[in-house]
């Protein structure tokens, strides 16, 4: 059975191009009316154009629990509802080793991977409680095993496979599910110069993680979901 989201309203905020757009051209297609958050105009306009007519921008910067909480209000009055909120934003800081973190890097991942889920989950709460909406959380492998290098990048995502636990236990008692899903290397500009061209064409595409990331939040909702860990079913950094 193909699912549907006719009729509900999902707030994703920006992280790697490639995830956002797939993840919210996907609830698109399948009736969502979406709001893309995020702070790069350019981005959050190509997103849009890809979700035929069913979306639109929000600027907000996660990082600014005063950006988000208006980031909300705008999705809300526009929108009427909130039912799905998506914390994809997210940045990496990695092959950096801790003696070579700098603290303002560190702080950098920690407000926009971990704060920024925090203050959107926490300003779209009462919406999420009336509509018996989601979140889902997207964290990352490495936040179920430490990575050398990855210091700030996986204390952020064990940070929010933490605050997944705590909130699918408080959104239980009001009606709102929380999911968290964790890819592995997934083929998104979150690499930069980290990994080469051929490591990168291993990879999983940002596909096959929003057609797993849409399963969720189809499945029926008399269900409890643990978090996903999706990854490759070969390494990309092997040769």
């Amino acid at each position: 059975m193909i699912p549907s989201f006719d009729g509900q309203v999902a707030l994703i905020t920006v992280g790697g191009k490639g995830i956002v757009c797939v993840i919210a051209s996907a609830l698109a297609k399948l009736g969502a009316d979406v709001a893309i958050a995020g702070r790069h105009k350019q981005t959050l306009e190509h997103a849009v154009s890809t979700l035929g007519g069913r979306g639109f921008a929000v600027s907000c910067d996660v990082r600014d629990e005063n950006s988000v909480r208006d980031c909300i209000a705008a999705v809300v009055e526009r929108a009427g509802r909130l039912d799905i909120l998506v914390n994809n934003a997210g940045i990496g800081l990695l092959q950096t080793p801790l003696s070579e973190t700098q603290s303002d890097a560190w702080l950098d991942v920690i407000d926009t991977n971990l704060n920024g889920a925090f203050y959107a989950a926490k300003a779209a709460w009462p919406h999420l409680v009336s509509a018996k909406g989601q979140i889902l959380n997207v964290s990352s492998i490495a936040g179920t095993q430490g990575f050398s290098g990855a210091s700030a990048y996986c204390a952020s995502k064990f940070g929010l496979l933490g605050l997944t636990e705590v909130l699918k236990i408080e959104g239980a008692q009001v009606g709102v599910r929380v999911l968290a899903i964790c890819p592995g290397p997934v083929d998104t500009d979150i690499w930069g110069s980290w990994a080469t061209g051929n490591e990168r064409s291993r990879m999983m595409r940002p596909d096959d993680l929003a057609r797993t990331a849409i399963s969720m939040l189809a499945a029926p909702r008399n269900t409890a979901l643990s978090p996903l860990v999706v990854t490759n079913a070969v390494s990309p950094w092997n040769e």
